[in-house]
């Protein structure tokens, strides 16, 4: 009997603990959230790529050195 528990478990989505009416706005919730957590980091790695770029140019400007790239 456990065993079919198990194989049945294994092969199956987990079902929800509620399917209720309001299930799919919560799902397209939980997407945006998501979506908007994704466009947060790409937004901060863009500035900070930017950031990284004007140190660079600075040093090799004002500070005598070159850029070295990791």
């Amino acid at each position: 009997m456990a065993d079919h528990h198990a194989a049945r478990s294994a092969s199956a989505a987990p079902e929800p603990l509620y399917a209720g009416p309001w299930t799919p706005y919560l799902e397209g919730w939980l997407q945006a959230q998501r979506d908007q957590l994704e466009s947060a980091i790409l937004w901060q790695q863009s500035f900070a790529a930017l950031y990284r770029d004007l140190w660079d140019r600075w040093i090799a400007h004002c500070a005598g050195g070159a850029p070295i790239d990791a």
